[in-house]
């Protein structure tokens, strides 16, 4: 046999044997500290030097190995700087995640309005996120000047009607002031949203009453800016002043061309009326082409005097009157306490012909 072939079997010899003596110390010492892993023993010591020198014709060079050997370290520099908690899946726990961001009405609401489609679905959620915001309104300054900056940004965009749409439902000084200075405007939609929004104010501030007095005093024959302005008229309170100029505006009213004007402005006796001298303008309609709308605006009145009721009655029972109307004007009995005779006739009278509900 060749000595090259002699050394070659001793060294596969030496080579095993030197893997079984590594294999017996890790079974023997399953937990071998770093210390005790450096401190080689003469035979493991000869292995070692077997096993890291670089055998000739191995694409592998001396080199090569020092390359490796310098990347592994930067890897393990690398991974001992991640925190264990990250590396630990199984240490995380809820608390250490971030909560989840939730946003606002108003954003969600943004959101929506600025995308490419409406549908049904959308519509829903629109519908859904006004309501929502609405809420979150009530008692919230801050949030409200935000609404009103952006409403006032593009007021006749969709963003704009939309919270419109919302405002107009929180009565507040802030949103009334906003809309007392668009009623206020020379631009007539603007002017319109100033209005339609004071509508819903429920009279917080005595200049929503004088800015739409003077809407109805420059606009007079615009029939659509008259009916915004009366419609914002209610029996909020006011200076003695303010209510007879606006009663003043109002009779003027009851004459105006447009049909739609006359009972708006009847309406608007009824609301504003606290006794019968403020309902003498609407039961002088009751006998004219105006009779329904009078009936409708006794039926909006708070009036629940003695008086009213014995008119109310009476004209329920008149056959010559129009049905309508007597159906109208026996609904608005619901709100009286009646006397035993009273009652009998509106019975008699709802089975005829059913009250309105």
């Amino acid at each position: 046999m060749k000595p090259t072939w002699i050394f070659s079997i001793l060294l596969a010899v030496v080579v095993n044997a030197c893997l079984w003596l590594k294999y017996a110390n890790d079974v023997d010492s399953p937990s071998v500290s770093v210390a005790s892993t450096n401190a080689l023993n003469p035979a493991e010591s000869a292995c070692a030097s077997q096993l890291d020198a670089p055998v000739a014709g191995s694409p592998i060079s001396g080199g090569a190995v020092a390359d490796y050997s310098e990347d592994l370290a930067k890897v393990g520099a690398g991974r001992a700087s991640i925190p264990l908690s990250v590396l630990n899946a199984s240490t995380l726990s809820a608390q250490s995640l971030p909560a989840p961001l939730t946003l606002t009405a108003l954003e969600e609401l943004t959101a929506l309005l600025q995308g490419d489609e409406l549908n049904f679905i959308t519509s829903n959620a629109i519908y859904e996120l006004k309501e929502r915001l609405v809420g979150e309104l009530e008692n919230n300054g801050a949030l409200q000047a935000e609404v009103i900056d952006l409403f006032l940004a593009d007021p006749a965009g969709d963003m704009g009607q939309s919270l419109k749409a919302v405002l107009q439902r929180v009565s507040s000084p802030h949103v009334e002031d906003m809309a007392i200075a668009l009623a206020q405007s020379l631009d007539r939609n603007e002017l319109l949203m100033g209005l339609e929004i004071l509508q819903q104010q429920n009279g917080v501030d005595s200049g929503s009453t004088y800015v739409g007095r003077n809407a109805i005093l420059m606009h007079a024959e615009d029939a659509e800016v008259v009916i915004a302005a009366l419609t914002g008229f209610t029996e909020a309170p006011m200076s003695l002043q303010d209510q007879g100029e606006t009663l003043e505006v109002m009779s003027q009213m009851l004459v105006h061309e447009d049909e739609g004007v006359r009972a708006e402005s009847l309406r608007a006796f009824g609301r504003m009326a606290k006794t019968m001298e403020g309902l003498e303008p609407v039961l002088a309609n009751l006998d004219g082409p105006n009779a329904i709308d009078a009936a409708f605006a006794l039926y909006e009145s708070p009036v629940s005097s003695v008086v009213l009721r014995d008119v109310l009655v009476a004209r329920m029972a008149d056959a010559s009157l129009d049905v309508e109307l007597r159906q109208v004007l026996a609904a608005t009995l619901k709100r009286f306490s009646l006397a035993p005779e009273q009652h009998d006739a509106y019975v008699a009278f709802n089975k005829k012909h059913p009250v309105l509900e």
